[in-house]
């Protein structure tokens, strides 16, 4: 998380942007790392067995446990400086991932995040304070006219105001229905098709905190795989102690489950 993001009660869409960078940098290492374990795993069978053309001199049963130690060997020099690497990855993704869920939760919501981008600052909080007493009064077909307008001069102020004008309203009285309103208004769709800047902070924030949940994810897999421990432990120790090695009945890394029964592979 940079550091050099204030705590404000909300996130700014300045701020929301610069947590993107970072996100997306750390995206980039824990991927590359998976990779890397990924590639390892499916390499480390043939590259043993190239590099170590005698043990095919070996006994089937020493074979079988000299070809799996310096398979698991292999796999650790790359797996675990990958593991830690993405573990401190991972504790400044959480970081961000808290500060997202208490300062910008309302970003969210594309309802809300009108509201803040059109009354963050004094200059469009005015705007709309000016459009809203110009609304009071008016007919239901003078509205529609107006909402139209706005819509075509993609005047988010305007069409905001409008919003929480027939918000405003009982149902039965309303000249719009606000979420046909905001459908027309469109969120989901990015300014160069044609949106309305005004969604850019809860653009950036849904896109922020998909990338951030995906790297988190991989990183994850990659810490912890799917039963949260460390799937080359047993082989770890195994080297550690100069015993015989024990591989883990079924290896919970998603890159191991590729290699599937490899210690016997090449035989």
């Amino acid at each position: 998380m940079p550091k050099t993001i204030p705590l404000q009660r909300q996130l700014t869409l300045g701020q929301v942007r610069e947590l993107a960078k970072d996100v997306k940098s750390r995206h980039g290492v824990v991927s590359a790392l998976s990779a890397k374990v990924a590639d390892t795993v499916k390499n480390a069978p043939v590259q043993v067995d190239a590099q170590h053309p005698h043990i095919k001199k070996l006994s089937s049963a020493a074979k079988r446990e000299a070809r799996a130690a310096l398979i698991r060997e292999q796999i650790d020099k790359i797996y675990h400086p990958a593991r830690e690497t993405a573990g401190l990855n991972l504790k400044e993704l959480a970081k961000t991932k808290a500060m997202l869920e208490e300062h910008g939760g309302a970003l969210g919501n594309a309802r809300a995040a009108l509201d803040i981008a059109t009354l963050g600052s004094a200059e469009t909080a005015k705007a709309r304070t000016t459009y809203a007493e110009s609304l009071k009064g008016l007919g239901s077909q003078a509205i529609r006219n107006l909402a139209g307008h706005a819509l075509t001069e993609q005047n988010g102020v305007l069409l905001t105001a409008i919003l929480a004008h027939e918000e405003g309203k009982k149902p039965s009285d309303r000249a719009i229905n606000p979420s046909d309103l905001m459908q027309e208004m469109g969120p989901d769709v990015s300014v160069e098709e044609g949106g309305f800047p005004i969604f850019d902070n809860y653009r950036e924030f849904s896109r922020l905190t998909r990338e951030l949940d995906e790297a988190l994810a991989i990183g994850q897999a990659l810490v912890r795989g799917q039963n949260q421990h460390d799937p080359l432990s047993k082989i770890s120790r195994g080297l550690a102690n100069k015993g015989p090695v024990t591989a883990p009945r079924k290896p919970q890394h998603s890159a191991l489950a590729e290699q599937g029964g490899g210690d016997d592979a090449g035989e």
